[in-house]
């Protein structure tokens, strides 16, 4: 007997390991183009429900699919009301888990088949080649998954006289409540719905618990998922609380809807098909898991705007905070990862250069926005410390270039606002009419859109040109402010203001046309020639 409960144990460790094996296997496998996926063809809330079933019945991970399209939304690439329909669509592609184990679970020999997987996947693993490796780890956490369901099988079978259908609650309204909530138990325990729906459908395939029982079971695991989900957000960026919260009431309704008609579903069962609660129970199972998932699709669906304004007003997005989008469930996807923190970065831009540009403006009372300065010197030491916990890039070579950009943007944008703290050397530029132009036409440059990339490349455009007069122009300025002083136009001291003048003005040109650069898309990952800052003297 205790041999059946360390089997069954096994079993559910077996199943958990392989399921995690094989997410990971498969997300290295077609991770870039998963990705590449959500972001082309979810264009619309419906094209989101069938991506979202279609990759996470690929991936077998609802969570990852769910982080994927968090991480979307957070760099801009879509809309929430579109990331809502690949978390709907998520629930549908979990309940695949189901059908495995129904169809293959129990008509198989499963370690006639899994051992060779396992051996297979292990040798593949070995492969210096990163995609064969990815195969090989798919493979074998596939294998693990039917050793665990054997496993779990051959446990329960031992307890097929000793638990039967009455030692658990009866077939009643507060029978399948309890039940429900051994169903949440089960998946707060081991943190993976999957597990919980192998064990049910094992369970009511050996006579341990009846169809009705496991039915109830199988609600309260649909619903007991959102947990992990929701503790996962809190404390994250807006967009990962709006999607826990959607998943918790989006399970909760899709749950309380089958929950009331699960006696409906028994009943027509019987009266329709009365073989297939008999002979296949386990099918009749997974099949109430899917039609739940898909029926609770189909009833949302229709008020699906209405449903994300809900989530909007109840999850309102935080004010002025820079860094809302380095959520940390993300580095779990490196990639999607290093998409916020660019996008991140164009934000702390912007904030620098709202600040530069009220510097230079003709206002009397020019000076920078200390608080959203400081603000931003804070969001650049968040986004540095995490794209330093960003370790595996970089498995593309797009990542690779993609986080060497956010190095150059934020080495820039450090030395941009060091050089905004000394703006007293500006004073001496606006009595000089060539100066205070250059000053005019910055400040017109750098109130872009940087969220526009057309719009922001016109600007970098135009930055470069006044970065090259400001060049050409410096050496006749300063030979001109010293003719002056010796001539005894010009005391000494306001010659070396004048000249410290003109070197802020170069500076400050020089590292907003580098972060301009960097930030639009066409560009970002080819480095302007001289990318050494230019060795201006200290006066």
């Amino acid at each position: 007997m205790n041999g059946g409960i360390l089997e069954v144990l096994g079993g559910v460790g077996l199943f958990l390991l392989g399921m995690t094996v094989m997410t990971e296997g498969l997300n290295r496998l077609a991770g870039e183009s998963l990705r590449s996926t959500l972001s082309t063809f979810t264009k619309t809330p419906f094209t989101g429900i069938v991506t979202g079933t279609i990759v996470t019945a690929l991936i077998q991970s609802s969570s990852a699919t769910t982080v994927m399209a968090v991480g979307f939304v957070g760099a801009g690439l879509l809309t929430f009301l579109q990331a809502l329909g690949i978390i709907l669509g998520a629930n549908i592609g979990t309940t695949a888990t189901g059908w495995i184990v129904a169809l293959w679970g129990f008509t198989l020999s499963l370690k006639n088949v899994a051992l060779p997987m396992l051996f297979v996947g292990a040798m593949l693993r070995l492969s210096r080649r990163k995609r064969i490796a990815a195969i090989g780890y798919a493979i074998a956490g596939f294998g693990a998954v039917f050793i665990g369901i054997a496993m779990l099988q051959s446990g329960m079978e031992v307890y097929k006289d000793a638990f039967t259908p009455e030692s658990f609650p009866t077939d009643t309204i507060l029978g399948r409540l309890l039940l429900l909530l051994i169903g949440l138990g089960v998946t707060l325990v081991t943190q993976s719905s999957s597990a919980g729906v192998a064990m049910a459908v094992t369970a009511v395939h050996v006579g341990n618990i009846s169809l009705s029982q496991a039915a109830a079971m199988v609600i309260g695991m649909d619903i007991g998922t959102t947990v992990a989900a929701l503790l996962a957000s809190l404390g994250g960026n807006v967009n990962a609380r709006r999607t826990g919260l959607s998943h918790v009431i989006y399970n909760v309704i899709t749950g309380t809807g089958a929950f009331i008609c699960l006696p409906l579903y028994i009943r027509g069962l019987v009266a329709f098909a009365p073989t297939i609660p008999r002979a296949n129970p386990e099918l009749a199972l997974v099949a109430f898991h899917s039609l739940f998932n898909v029926l609770g699709v189909i009833l949302v669906f229709p008020f699906i705007r209405q449903f994300a304004a809900l989530i909007v007003r109840i999850a309102p997005a935080d004010e002025n905070k820079l860094t809302e989008r380095l959520e940390p469930s993300l580095l779990r996807q490196p990639q999607v990862a290093i998409e916020n923190v660019l996008v991140t970065l164009r934000e702390i831009s912007r904030v620098v250069f709202s600040s530069l540009a009220g510097l230079l403006s003709s206002s009397e009372n020019r000076k920078p926005d200390w608080t959203r300065m400081e603000e931003a010197a804070h969001a650049i030491e968040e986004t540095r410390s995490y794209l330093n916990r960003i370790n595996d890039p970089i498995a593309v070579e797009s990542g690779f270039r993609q986080k060497i950009t956010a190095l150059h943007i934020l080495d820039h944008l450090d030395r941009l606002i060091e050089r905004i703290q000394k703006h007293g050397r500006l004073e001496a530029a606006v009595a000089e009419p060539d100066l205070s132009s250059f000053m005019s036409q910055l400040t017109r440059s750098l109130n872009c859109d940087l969220a526009d990339a057309s719009v922001i490349g016109e600007a970098g455009r135009e930055l470069r040109k006044i970065s090259m007069e400001i060049d050409l122009q410096s050496d006749r300025y300063r030979n001109e402010a010293i003719e002056r002083t010796v001539k005894g136009k010009v005391k000494i001291e306001a010659l070396i203001t004048q000249l410290d003048a003109i070197r802020w003005l170069q500076r400050v040109t020089y590292h907003s046309v580098r972060i301009v650069h960097y930030l639009t898309p066409s560009s970002s990952s080819v480095a302007l020639p001289h990318e050494e800052e230019p060795n201006l003297d200290l006066v």
